[in-house]
């Protein structure tokens, strides 16, 4: 695979990527009593907020071009 600045070519390994990796996973929390969350919905509380910003950058983005 080649990126675009050809680091993956030159490093395969990301050291980086490996310590992020390895500083998500906390062995205290992370273990067999684990409750997942198996979907997620939107309030109408949330869908007005996001539909109000959406408006808003909106309306910031035409009167910047005018």
């Amino acid at each position: 695979m080649k990126n675009h600045w050809g680091i993956l070519r030159k490093v395969p390994i990301d050291p980086s990527e490996q310590q992020l990796n390895s500083s998500l996973v906390d062995d205290d929390v992370v273990g067999d009593n684990v409750e997942y969350v198996p979907s997620v919905e939107s309030s109408p509380e949330w869908s007005g907020w996001r539909d109000e910003l959406a408006q808003n950058m909106w309306a910031v983005w035409q009167n910047a071009t005018e």
